[in-house]
This record gives structure tokens, C-alpha cells and sequence, in this order.
């Protein structure tokens, strides 16, 4: 298990382990005029990734877990994986 987290430790950019806590990404409004914005998710794809690589690499797993923003990123991850 320690090997694991220290691999999860090194995939992890940097900049999702700030002094703002963990996170699986940031959002962020990206305003494209008076009327207009949009939301950018920071972190969002290579947290996808690195989730669905593990699953599919170290698996077969009974169950993923996750609470709030966790619990988000694992049921997205789990459907695209349902889907592919």
C-alpha cells in the first residue's frame, strides 16, 4: 500500500498540493467579457487519468471510494470507464 501512495504522491502535480489543501483540481471563472465566462478546471483531465490508470493497472478492485470532490472524480472515472 505505501508504494502505491508514494506513486499517487509522485503523479500528482504539484500545483493540486498547494497551501490551499488537496484537491483533486481547481476550478476557476475565466470571464470572457461583461456577459460572458466561462469555468476552467485545472487538474481535471490528469486526475481523470491517473485514477483510471491505477484502476486499470493495479486492479481488479471491489469498490472506489471518495467523499466530496473525491466522491465526484469516482463516479466520472467509473463511468468512462463503463463507457469504454
Amino acid at each position: 500500500f505505501l508504494e502505491q501512495e508514494a506513486l499517487l504522491q509522485r503523479a500528482i502535480p504539484a500545483t493540486l498540493l498547494s497551501d490551499q489543501g488537496r484537491c483533486w483540481w481547481h476550478a476557476r471563472e475565466r470571464v470572457q467579457g461583461p456577459a460572458a465566462s466561462e469555468w476552467v478546471y485545472d487538474g481535471f483531465e490528469v486526475s481523470m487519468s491517473l485514477v483510471s490508470t491505477v484502476l486499470k493497472d493495479l486492479g481488479p478492485f471491489d469498490c472506489l471510494l471518495g467523499f466530496s470532490q473525491g466522491a465526484t472524480l469516482a463516479a466520472l472515472v467509473l463511468q468512462m470507464l463503463q463507457d469504454s
